[in-house]
């Protein structure tokens, strides 16, 4: 009688854990409206291996960041692409350092 209760007891405490489902514990997700990155970017002090906009100062070359200079940014996620222009936020170190903030695009997930 005794190993039947036992039985019978370990059947329904497996039938009641089995019963029991954990869709409540599912973290909630919240849209997110905006993502901003910040990007530094420099002007290299040797010769130029780019294309830019060249100041010549008698026989050098001056590489330098200025007020409205733009860089253009493709974010990629499986087939969705979405390009963004970026204008300089600040320019330090002699115009040779240039500070963006990025806004990714609500179609990039993170």
């Amino acid at each position: 009688m005794r190993k039947n209760i036992v039985f019978f007891t370990t059947i329904a405490t497996i039938l009641l854990l089995g019963a029991c489902s954990n869709e409540g514990l599912l973290p909630e997700t919240y849209p997110v409206t905006e993502r901003t990155i910040s990007l530094t970017a420099s002007m290299p002090d040797d010769e130029p291996t780019t294309r830019v906009d060249l100041e010549q100062n008698g026989k050098n070359i001056l590489l330098t960041w200025k007020v409205g200079d733009e860089i253009q940014l493709v974010f990629k996620q499986g087939a969705t692409e979405k390009k963004e222009v970026v204008t300089v936020a600040t320019i330090s170190n002699a115009g040779k350092r240039a500070h963006f903030d990025v806004t990714i695009p609500a179609e990039i997930a993170t």
